[in-house]
């Protein structure tokens, strides 16, 4: 019996995926070589995710990064993952109260630039694709 769960991200991407991300990586020369741009993702999105557990964000916490592999935390419990934000009943008081402290918790931290790309919906975990470029000491 596992005592704790945790989730695994394996970054992959086309190249019609990365094409389209051209906007939001045209001045970071870390995206020059096509060849490191799957580490550079997953370097990025470890970085922020430090950041906003750092600020309290309720986010998956980075464990360990490998090349394009991320271990980090489950949002979750017994296995199973937490609901995605879309699929939340919105008739009770306290999901609600919830959602609009995280809410606005990541908008604050979009204004401070340290916001990553495709956050994922989950309770407690706020959803948007960020084409903003701005610099923010770590």
């Amino acid at each position: 019996m596992v005592d704790e769960y945790c989730a695994l991200k394996v970054y992959k991407m086309t190249l019609s995926q990365f094409k389209n991300r051209s906007e939001y990586v045209q001045d970071d020369y870390r995206f020059k070589n096509p060849r490191r741009v799957l580490r550079v993702w997953a370097e990025k999105e470890f970085t922020n995710l430090n950041r906003m557990v750092r600020g309290g964000v309720k986010c998956p916490e980075p464990i360990r990064l490998r090349k394009h592999i991320m271990i980090m935390s489950f949002i979750g419990s017994d296995g199973i993952a937490a609901r995605k934000l879309k699929d939340v009943e919105w008739n009770d008081p306290e999901i609600i109260h919830d959602a609009f402290l995280q809410v606005k918790t990541v908008r604050a931290f979009f204004f401070f630039c340290i916001f990553f790309e495709e956050l994922k919906l989950f309770r407690g975990f706020a959803d948007a694709t960020v084409r903003h470029s701005c610099s923010f000491p770590p």
